[in-house]
């Protein structure tokens, strides 16, 4: 996304529309989802489709063909506009903001010229949302959201050894395994954003592929290497041309981290429960945990909604007010952002006196001496490949079929219609009834003419 920061003295004025040059440079006559600008957008774009999907976005005359066709947008942005605004997902100054120049780029994209004034108010109110997430940031305050749902660094170490000695006990539960791990990652080291639940391990002697994955990588034996190829800033980074962050696990940074602490934890972990992504399902233990079950996880733990955001903010207000400024370097490049940014968006002014640290004691002087907790000297297996078998795709066959026989499928079809014709009409009709729902009652004639007749148990017309 563009920054909004810089606005001119109209309040209405935007640049990417009254400016010339910018305007014209806008590409637009795109119709398909994977030629939208950004990754971000896409992104974006596609939680708009998924909740348009179910119906209660756009009037029902709107058709949804596919996530690809995305000149549905056009027809309905002013009941998206509603949704945005209400929908209780979309809560957040800073999503509710994504969202709205999501829905700019693309009414730009598909018609930049008979779009630019429909525009107009989602770039507007995107810069007036951004304007407070500023005003916000630079009074250095927590909302009172994020006050409730604060838990300080202190406690989030304790948790973390509490579920390191429960998992011991029990080192074969793969929740306890799981769980402490997520831990374990958020407190040892510094937290990174939210990337940990579809990050993958890769055991190659090569360095893994640069791609959107983000992986832990066994670079040595039972020695990880944390590679990250995507986050919210990576876009920042390839515009610099800069490499992609990799940091062993190993590299301390002296009286902040645990790295070979976790070193160790990674491959106990591995060695109890072998798998290929860092974190799984519980129960769909062949597939990475997604986001929804990663909050879950927070909340099964501390039982209030904690945030990745909030670890993150827990942090570096535990140790900022500690450190040297080379320190601080440190822990910031690991975090993936700047001393500045850590000082303006994650350091707050407003905690509680309990919440604030006042020891200086070493983290690594941790309460957690448990002499139960060195590793076996095996290396922890290496999970067996999964060969795929190459099946029929009926519906990748039936997709060339109709590329390569148009006019004789368009023949097929004018017959089988002229053969079956009061049949192709009463599913049509029994469609529009039960599925499209476009029609509430069918008419005495059709009634009469396909023998309908009304279903109150299933409250479909049969």
């Amino acid at each position: 996304m563009t920054s909004l920061r810089g606005r001119a003295r109209d309040p209405t004025y935007v640049k990417k529309l009254d400016d010339k040059p910018t305007f014209d440079a806008i590409q637009t006559g795109i119709t398909e989802f994977q030629n939208l600008p950004t990754d971000v957008i896409k992104k974006n774009y596609r939680a708009l489709y998924n909740h348009a999907k179910g119906g209660t976005v756009c009037d029902r005359r709107t058709k949804l063909r596919s996530i690809s066709d995305i000149t549905w947008v056009a027809k309905c942005f002013k009941q998206l506009k509603n949704f945005v605004q209400t929908h209780p997902g979309y809560t957040k100054d800073t999503t509710r903001r994504f969202q709205y120049e999501t829905i700019a780029w693309i009414l730009l994209s598909i018609d930049k010229h008979k779009h630019k004034e429909d525009s107009r108010w989602f770039w507007n109110e995107a810069m007036r949302l951004q304007d407070d997430i500023d005003k916000e940031r630079d009074e250095n305050l927590l909302s009172d959201d994020q006050l409730h749902n604060f838990v300080p660094y202190p406690d989030l170490l304790k948790e973390q050894q509490k579920w390191h000695k429960a998992w011991l006990l029990d080192p074969k539960n793969k929740k306890l395994n799981l769980y402490h791990l997520l831990l374990a990652l958020n407190t040892l080291i510094p937290p990174v954003r939210k990337n940990y639940h579809e990050m993958e391990f890769w055991r190659k002697k090569e360095a893994p592929p640069e791609n959107e994955t983000n992986y832990l990588w066994e670079q040595y034996p039972s020695r990880w290497t944390m590679v990250i190829n995507y986050d919210k800033v990576e876009n920042k980074r390839k515009v610099k041309g800069y490499d992609r962050q990799e940091f062993k696990i190993e590299d301390e940074i002296k009286g902040v981290t645990q790295g070979k602490k976790l070193n160790e934890i990674i491959n106990k972990s591995l060695i109890h429960y072998p798998r290929e992504y860092v974190l799984t399902g519980i129960r769909t233990t062949d597939a990475p945990m997604n986001r929804n079950s990663y909050d879950k996880a927070l909340f099964t733990i501390f039982k209030k909604h904690v945030t990745q955001n909030l670890i993150r903010k827990a942090y570096v207000n535990h140790f900022y007010g500690k450190v040297s400024l080379g320190v601080k370097k440190q822990i910031a490049f690991r975090m993936r952002h700047s001393v500045q940014v850590a000082e303006q968006s994650y350091q707050k002014i407003n905690l509680p006196k309990k919440f604030k640290s006042k020891s200086k004691k070493d983290v690594s002087e941790s309460d957690d001496d448990d002499d139960g907790y060195e590793l076996p000297e095996p290396r922890p297996p290496v999970p067996k490949p999964q060969v795929k078998k190459e099946y029929f795709d009926p519906a990748k066959y039936s997709k060339e079929y109709r590329k390569k026989h148009p006019e004789k499928i368009k023949k097929q079809r004018a017959e089988y219609y002229q053969k079956n014709k009061g049949r192709v009409l009463r599913n049509k009709i029994l469609w529009m009834l039960n599925v499209a729902q476009t029609v509430k009652h069918p008419t005495k004639q059709s009634i009469a003419k396909y023998k309908l007749v009304y279903n109150p148990q299933s409250k479909k017309w049969e």
